[in-house]
């Protein structure tokens, strides 16, 4: 229906108009069902010379060649064409818009129509320009939001790598090697992926191939401060046809990160529930409110995934709340599944 909802506006602004002047000339002699008819036509011509501009401003080449075409051969005859609708089709059918019948040539009735066509072909210039410039405007949009949304992800937390880096340093000091080298090829597949879905710059991507990373960084997460104090909770494994948009749930959850307080029993949790419609990710931390204070966040990389979803929001919604000392983001998939 929205996609309708501006031709639907510009069609009851003509039947209006003409309604007027027909008030202004006839006043209570006016025929509305005639007036209905003239509208129709009127608007008719609009959306045809609408698509037909709109085509020469955005499309191909060719298509520009033959929109320009037939615009110019509908314009041409333009007035033989509603002269043989006023006077000879719609008589068919008993509409009788004028009282009088004029000659094809009448230099009278040509002027009327080609000043009328004149109007409406303007209108349809104006229409379509507007359509143009507002479609470009919500493109150039989209590019900015995707920039901000990449700026972000290019932001991940230093602390978090300072802090991997010096507990690999140290539990290799300490004998724990092996471990030490598996977290850091995750740290590496991690660093990786975002890379890739950076300089690819995919759109969406299937979840079970995002989760893969998320359970990486949750090991590293788990061998960094402790298995107790990070709790994941999945129902069962993700569907291969679940698509969302690239690095949304790995940054969410790299988001939380950055001021969980590990000084916590169980800091950190992680609760998927697939619902009939939807799947939720449900992301909660601990933080300390102190530190919170010391280190406000810019919400920058929040605002950036809000607005780089905003394009498929019927297909995915992202909560955050901070109560107390919790702070949480709920994320929500449609279920095509």
């Amino acid at each position: 229906m929205n996609t309708y909802r501006f031709h639907f506006i510009i069609a009851l602004t003509f039947f209006l108009v003409i309604l007027f002047f027909n008030l202004l000339i006839y006043q209570l002699a006016i025929n509305i069902y005639n007036v209905l008819i003239v509208s129709i036509i009127t608007i008719v011509y609009f959306i045809i010379n609408e698509e037909l501009i709109y085509g020469i401003i955005t499309g191909s080449r060719g298509v520009k060649v033959i929109c320009l075409f037939i615009l110019l051969l509908l314009f041409y005859n333009i007035t033989d064409l509603l002269y043989h609708i006023i006077y000879r089709k719609l008589p068919e059918y008993n509409i009788i818009l004028f009282s009088y019948e004029v000659a094809p040539d009448n230099i009278q009735f040509n002027k009327n129509i080609s000043r009328s066509c004149v109007t409406v072909s303007l209108i349809s210039l104006s229409v379509s320009s507007y359509k143009f410039f507002r479609k470009r405007r919500f493109h150039d949009k989209s590019v900015i939001d995707d920039l901000e949304y990449r700026i972000m992800l290019s932001r991940v937390n230093p602390h978090f790598f300072k802090s991997i880096f010096t507990s690999a340093l140290c539990k290799s000091i300490f004998g724990q090697g092996p471990a030490v080298l598996q977290i850091l090829i995750k740290l590496t597949d991690i660093i990786a992926f975002i890379l890739y879905k950076d300089d690819k710059n995919d759109q969406l991507i299937a979840l079970q191939e995002e989760w893969k990373q998320v359970e990486n960084f949750l090991n590293i997460l788990k061998w960094n401060y402790g298995d107790s104090k990070v709790k994941v909770f999945q129902d069962r494994q993700f569907s291969s046809t679940i698509k969302i948009p690239s690095l949304l749930v790995l940054s969410a959850i790299e988001n939380a990160n950055k001021y969980t307080d590990w000084s916590e029993d169980e800091p950190f949790h992680i609760k998927v529930q697939h619902h009939p419609d939807v799947i939720q990710i449900c992301v909660s931390n601990i933080f300390h409110p102190r530190e919170r204070i010391k280190k406000p966040s810019t919400k920058f990389g929040l605002y950036a995934i809000k607005k780089r979803i905003f394009r498929y929001n019927k297909n995915y919604n992202v909560v955050f709340k901070e109560e107390e000392n919790i702070f949480s983001i709920d994320i929500k998939i449609k279920n095509n599944d």
